[in-house]
C-alpha cells in the first residue's frame, strides 16, 4: 500500500512536493515530466455461430501477426540486451504455438467465438499458476495473461499510444518530439518493456512483479522502476515533476530542492554498467555469474576473480543434468579464464524456485523451506560426486573454492563434505578450499563451531534477510533495501564478521546488498572487504569503496 508525504513546496510552480512509498522493480534514480501509456479497447461479440469460418481466420490472421511479433522482438532483444531476455521472447513463441491448436479446435468444435476461445485456453493455464501459491511462479502465470492480452489486442485491432505534455506531438507508440520522460502505465508487461526507447528514463506503474518478465528487461535496460502506484492516472497530470528512486520504491511529486540535491548526482545516471573501474587496494570485488559463457563480462570489468560460479543454471538452461564430461569443459573454460585469480564454485543449488519436473524435486506448499540446497544434495549424491570429480578434474590447473549451499549446520556440512571427498579419492585435491553459504539464521548461530572446519565463509544476504525478518523475497511487495537496514540483519553480519577474525579466516558477502552503494561503507566498517556481486555492479561497489581507503 502506497503511504503519501506532503512535504515542501515543489517544482511545479507553488505545487507542495508529496512523497509515495511503492515497490521497488529496477534500481536507479529518475527525473522528468509524466508520458501516459494508454490502450484504446474495443468490444467483439461474445459467441457468433453464424459465420465461424470468419473467426476461425481472423484467429490465424491474429496468431500469425502474434508470432511475426514475438520473433522481431527475440531478435531485438538478442541485438541490444542479454541472453536472458532474449529467451523470454523465445518462451512466449513457444507458449502461443502450442495453445494454438487447442484455441482453433475450440472454435471449430464447440463454436465459440475467436475472443472466447482465446479466454478459455489462456485463462485455464493462468489460473493453474496463480493457484499454486507461489509468487514466482504466479509470474509464469501471468505470462499466459500478458499473451492473451496481445492476441486480443490483434484481434480487435486495439492501438497502444503514449501521450506526454504536447500530446498532439505523440504518435502511436513513440514520441516524435523525443524528450525525456518517465512513463507512466497501470500495468508494465515485457511487450511493453522491450518497446522502449531511448527517451524512457523510468516507469511508474500500477502492476508490475519483482520476478516478472518485464522487471528482467528494464533491470537489464538500467532503466528505474517502481511499482504499487495506485491509480498513477489520476494521481499524475501532464504539469507534473516527477523523480523515482527505484532502490528504495519512492515517488517524489513536484520534487523541492532538498530531494533534488540529495540525488542530483544520481539522476538518469546508470546504476549498473560494464564500465572497467580500477581495482581499489584492500578490498576484493569478485564476480558472480551462471554459467561460463558470462566469464567474459567479469574480464570485461577487471573482476578480481569469480566469487559464486552458480553451476546449476546450466543444468537448468540444457534442461537436464550435464555430464562429468560436460562439466569439466566448463569449469575449466572460467578456470582458464580467470589466469589464476580465484574462482568459486557453488555446488547444484536446487530447488525452490530452480526446479524442473526432470529433478524430480515434488511440489511444495512452501518450496523456500523445503527440499533446496544443501537438503536436496544429501538426496541425490550422485549429482555431488559427478560434480566434485570435475571440480577436482579442474583444480590440478588451479587453486578453486567449493561453496556448499543452505548450509544448516554442523552435521549436514559433514555429511556433503564428506560424499565430496569420497567422490575424489585418487584424484589430487589439494588446491581446493571448503567453505559454505551463511544463509539459514541456525547456521549463523553456529559461526564459531562451523568455522573451526571451513577455510572460509561466505554471507549470502538475499536468503538470510528472507529468512531472518520472515518475508518471501519473492513477493511482488518485497522491498530490499528496507529489509536490508533492518537492525537485526546488521547485527548478525556484525556478529560474523567477529567470528571470522577471531578464527583468523576469511569472511565475505555477496547478494543484492553490495549492489547498493550506501551498504559498502558499512560492511567495510564491520572488517568486510571481500564481496561479490554481478559484473554489472562492480563499478559502482568499488566507487563506494574508495572513500574507506583514499
Amino acid at each position: 500500500m502506497s503511504v503519501n508525504i506532503d512535504t515542501g513546496t515543489g517544482t511545479n510552480g507553488n505545487a507542495r512536493e508529496k512523497i509515495i512509498k511503492g515497490i521497488p522493480i529496477s534500481p536507479g534514480v529518475s527525473f522528468g515530466r509524466p508520458c501516459f501509456y494508454r490502450e484504446k479497447n474495443s468490444d467483439v461479440p461474445g459467441r457468433n455461430k453464424k459465420n465461424p469460418t470468419d473467426q476461425y481466420s481472423r484467429l490465424v490472421d491474429a496468431f500469425n501477426q502474434l508470432g511475426k511479433q514475438l520473433l522481431l522482438l527475440n531478435r531485438q532483444a538478442e541485438d541490444c540486451f542479454d541472453h536472458s531476455s532474449a529467451a523470454i521472447f523465445r518462451a512466449h513463441k513457444m507458449i502461443c504455438e502450442e495453445m494454438q491448436t487447442a484455441i482453433l479446435d475450440s472454435v471449430k468444435q464447440e463454436q465459440l467465438t475467436a475472443k472466447n476461445a482465446i479466454e478459455k485456453c489462456f485463462d485455464a493455464y493462468s489460473g493453474y499458476f496463480n493457484g499454486l501459491g507461489n509468487e514466482y511462479l504466479s509470474e509464469r502465470g501471468n505470462d499466459f495473461t500478458e499473451l492473451k492480452q496481445l492476441l486480443l489486442n490483434l484481434l480487435n485491432n486495439t492501438e497502444t499510444f503514449l501521450t506526454c505534455k504536447d500530446y498532439q506531438g505523440c504518435q502511436v507508440g513513440e514520441c516524435v518530439l523525443e524528450n525525456e520522460h518517465i512513463l507512466v502505465a497501470d500495468e508494465l508487461t515485457a511487450n511493453v518493456a522491450i518497446r522502449i526507447k531511448g527517451y524512457t528514463k523510468g516507469i511508474i506503474t500500477e502492476k508490475c512483479g519483482a520476478n516478472s518478465h518485464a522487471a528482467v528487461i528494464a533491470r537489464s535496460l538500467d532503466i528505474p522502476v517502481i511499482s504499487g502506484i495506485k491509480d498513477p492516472y489520476q494521481l499524475l497530470s501532464h504539469h507534473d515533476s516527477i523523480l523515482i528512486n527505484g532502490v528504495t520504491g519512492e515517488l517524489f511529486i513536484n520534487p523541492d530542492k532538498i530531494s533534488l540535491a540529495k540525488y542530483r548526482t544520481q539522476i538518469n545516471r546508470p546504476y549498473s554498467s560494464y564500465e572497467a573501474v580500477e581495482p581499489v587496494p584492500q578490498f576484493t570485488v569478485l564476480a558472480d555469474i551462471d554459467g561460463y559463457h558470462d566469464v567474459k563480462n567479469a574480464i570485461r570489468v577487471k573482476a578480481d576473480g569469480v566469487g559464486l560460479y552458480r553451476t546449476e543454471f546450466e543444468m537448468l538452461s540444457k534442461g537436464r543434468v550435464l555430464s562429468e564430461a560436460e562439466q569439466i569443459a566448463c569449469y575449466q573454460t572460467v578456470v582458464d579464464s580467470m589466469d589464476g585469480k580465484p574462482v568459486y564454485f557453488r555446488l547444484f543449488d536446487l530447488g525452490s524456485d530452480k526446479s524442473a519436473p526432470w529433478l524430480g524435486i515434488p511440489a511444495e506448499d512452501n518450496p523456500a523451506l523445503g527440499c533446496r540446497g544443501a537438503r536436496f544434495l544429501l538426496t541425490r549424491p550422485e549429482l555431488v560426486k559427478s560434480q566434485a570429480r570435475a571440480i577436482a578434474t579442474v583444480s590440478r590447473s588451479a587453486h578453486v573454492n567449493v561453496v556448499y549451499p543452505m548450509i544448516s549446520g554442523l552435521d549436514q556440512f559433514f555429511q556433503l563434505k564428506k560424499i565430496f571427498l569420497d567422490a575424489i579419492t585418487g584424484i589430487d585435491h589439494a588446491n581446493i578450499r571448503h567453505g559454505i553459504m551463511f544463509e539459514v539464521p541456525s547456521a549463523c548461530l553456529q559461526a564459531e563451531e562451523l568455522y573451526q572446519e571451513i577455510d572460509f565463509g561466505r554471507i549470502g544476504s538475499n536468503d538470510l534477510i528472507q529468512y531472518l525478518v520472515a518475508y518471501d523475497r519473492t513477493r511482488d511487495d518485497f522491498c530490499y533495501h528496507d529489509l536490508a537496514c533492518d537492525p537485526a540483519v546488521w547485527k548478525i553480519i556484525s556478529n560474523m564478521a567477529v567470528v571470522a577474525r577471531k578464527a583468523k579466516k576469511p569472511l565475505e558477502l555477496c547478494g543484492a546488498m553490495v549492489t547498493i552503494p550506501e551498504f559498502i561503507p558499512k560492511l567495510i566498517g564491520l572488517g568486510i572487504h571481500t564481496i561479490s556481486t554481478g559484473p554489472k555492479y562492480i563499478a559502482g561497489a568499488r566507487r563506494a569503496a574508495l572513500s574507506c581507503f583514499s
